[in-house]
């Protein structure tokens, strides 16, 4: 069927507009579609009529999506929902630009040993996560595993695994539905899948050793002619030997590739980890190191919808004068004593399990800002430049001299943005690792929020909008203000911070006299502004759900929750511990982010953040990062945290 033939393009499904066909299987088809509420890209796959009439089916589907749902790993593609719509089945999940690896051998043929170990050694750690939850795949096969390329030779791929929402409960049942349909593909089934038997772990782990064997040689581990006798070959077949194909290939991977492809389970690898580090092991290729699997997110969490807002926007300087001084992002007094632990800068990665620190990784002098999207994570430093960090290896990239007075990042709706004091807004696009676009946005852009098929800009006294896709810059008109200056965009009044989420824009600005900072939120659907009455001092704004979080000056800090519909104040909650700055050399920054993994809240004095409970509104017990925080994103399974170490310029 022709896409301009295919009656669901164009249709809303669910809140969710498909827009193009991204590929066509035996039993379902996936759509590239837009959450219409939320503004993000989502593949949508609908799957084939037969296993939505097969009621148990349907009932273990809708159960185990939500298991797998509640999967939170840098190399798994997240599912976002399943339901069901006139009688059938589908599943929204994560878009993951780029090809996959079924179409990866068939462009390039057979992989060369250390690519082949670097895109299953991520592979099987989204396996090891999954099976530490008691969840199985069972549908482990080149066209689920999703590959964003490399852009050099020199370069590694970024993998994830997908369809997550075919697993099931390890024992809970076999791979045969009540009805005698087989889910799993053929050519990748361990044999207990043929045997109604009960799986568990190792029946991925055989499906695994049946990619790492089509990775090496270029075709399935048993080619056969009907269906019947593939069967039989995964049930009696010995494991085929790689090196018959490929005879240059080292004659111990044949041995790992039986003992993964074992007709008993018990034979084989105890996990997926396990068999790609032997892989690795017979080519003399260090596997690139397992991400620690992530838990469960409670499902209250999971069912939010997912907006993360530049946190605590900064107001520079350059050739610019306000009325009221605001301490800039990473603007700090000096140390206070004692020698700092090397690296000084540095982005610190933050088990939101355990609250340790699971790594810091050097960046340049003074990071800024920090966001997460496009499978990496991208921090802005002091300097204009852009450091793009891998989560899986913590390996960084940099873009030198990306803006000329750096302000903040923001990632999504397919780019990373970057406002720039003296140039508008700079676009990078990921898959390059340049910057593409500029758009001048007319004036000081302070801070940079992507959401809703846009990009909104905090410009001096206004609030723009960016369309990506045509370059064209809206002025949002006259805001409203609970300042003196009773007209946003009067003189002295300025926006420098901005967030985005569930279809609302929220806008900080200064100014006005009297130390007056106010909290503006603009609604896209009817393009009016309106105030929320708080009656405090606002320094940051974080978006997640259904809630709006608002760091506000005191001693200590604090923190509201503010219900994004009704603008009620729901919760005050002490929080952050520092004062709000007037001028710089009283200043310590007072940062937020909010996703999946809570809500996060820096205390520049102390050098901690906290987690803020978005159920209970509760704050756990501080996690010290180190000298000052300067900025908090929370994606791809960690919470990421900036700090700037040394005295600011």
């Amino acid at each position: 069927m022709s896409q301009d033939k295919d009656g669901r393009l164009g249709t809303t499904v669910g809140g969710y507009r498909i827009d193009s066909l991204i590929g066509r299987g035996g039993m379902s088809v996936v759509y590239l579609a837009e959450d219409a509420h939320l503004g993000r890209r989502v593949a949508l796959k609908f799957l084939a009529p037969e296993l939505a009439q097969d009621t148990k089916f349907q009932e273990r589907f809708t159960r185990e999506s939500r298991l797998a749902a509640s999967l939170e790993h840098p190399n798994i593609v997240t599912v976002y929902e399943a339901k069901e719509a006139g009688g059938q089945l589908y599943l929204a999940m994560r878009y993951v630009p780029g090809t996959d690896l079924k179409r990866l051998i068939e462009a390039e043929g057979a992989l060369d040993p250390d690519r082949t170990v670097s895109i299953l050694s991520q592979a099987a750690s989204a396996l090891d996560a999954a099976h530490a939850e008691g969840l199985i795949h069972r549908d482990v096969k080149p066209g689920n595993i999703l590959i964003t390329p490399r852009t050099s030779a020199e370069g590694r791929d970024r993998v994830y695994l997908s369809d997550f929402g075919l697993t099931k409960r390890a024992t809970s049942d076999s791979g045969i539905t009540a009805t005698g349909q087989f889910v799993g593909t053929l050519d990748y089934a361990a044999p207990e899948q043929f045997e109604a038997k009960a799986l568990d772990a190792r029946a991925d782990v055989y499906s695994l050793g049946c990619v790492l064997y089509e990775c090496l040689t270029g075709e399935v581990p048993y080619p056969r002619e009907n269906q019947a006798a593939l069967v039989y070959a995964h049930l009696q077949a010995p494991p085929p030997r790689a090196t018959e194909r490929k005879p240059d290939l080292p004659g111990a991977i044949d041995q790992v590739l039986a003992r993964a492809m074992a007709k008993v389970p018990e034979q084989r690898y105890a996990s997926a980890g396990e068999l790609v580090a032997a892989a690795g092991e017979a080519f003399g290729v260090e596997p690139v190191g397992p991400t620690t699997p992530i838990g469960p997110v409670p499902p209250t969490s999971r069912r939010r919808s997912v907006a993360l807002a530049a946190a605590g926007a900064a107001l520079g300087v350059v050739g610019l004068t306000v009325g009221l001084l605001l301490a800039t992002r990473g603007a700090k007094p000096p140390p206070t004593g004692g020698p700092s632990a090397a690296p000084v800068d540095y982005v610190a990665r933050v088990d939101p399990t355990t609250g340790k620190i699971a790594a810091k990784i050097p960046m340049g002098s003074h990071p800024i800002d920090v966001a997460v999207g496009e499978g990496s994570v991208w921090v802005l430093d002091a300097d204009g430049s852009v450091r793009r960090v891998d989560p899986v290896t913590d390996k960084t990239t940099v873009l030198s001299k990306v803006a000329r007075d750096p302000q903040a990042i923001g990632a999504g709706d397919g780019g990373i943005w970057v406002a720039d004091g003296l140039g508008g807004v700079h676009v990078i696009n990921a898959a390059s690792n340049r910057v593409v676009k500029t758009f001048d946005t007319g004036g000081f852009a302070a801070d940079v929020a992507p959401g809703e098929g846009a990009v909104w800009v905090a410009v001096f006294n206004r609030t723009k909008r960016v369309d990506p896709s045509t370059g064209v810059v809206t002025d949002l008109g006259a805001q409203v203000s609970g300042g003196p200056d009773r007209n946003r965009g009067a003189a002295g009044q300025t926006g420098y911070a901005i967030a985005f989420g569930s279809g609302l824009v929220w806008d900080l600005s200064a100014g006005g006299g009297e130390g007056y900072q106010g909290l503006s939120r603009y609604e896209v659907a009817t393009g009016k502004w309106r105030q929320p009455q708080t009656d405090v001092i606002s320094r940051a704004i974080a978006v997640h759900g259904d809630d709006a979080w608002v760091t506000v000056c005191g001693t200590p800090g604090m923190v509201l929750r503010i219900d994004v519909r009704t603008e009620d104040v729901l919760a005050r909650i002490p929080a952050g511990g520092a004062v709000c700055p007037y001028a710089p050399q009283a200043g310590n920054p007072i940062v937020i982010a909010a996703g999946d993994e809570g809500v996060w809240v820096s205390d520049g004095v102390n050098g901690t953040i906290s987690k803020i409970d978005q159920t209970t509104d509760e704050v756990a017990s501080p996690i010290k990062v180190g000298e000052t925080p300067t900025a908090i994103a929370d994606g791809l399974g960690s919470v990421w945290v900036t700090v700037d170490g040394t005295e600011s310029p």
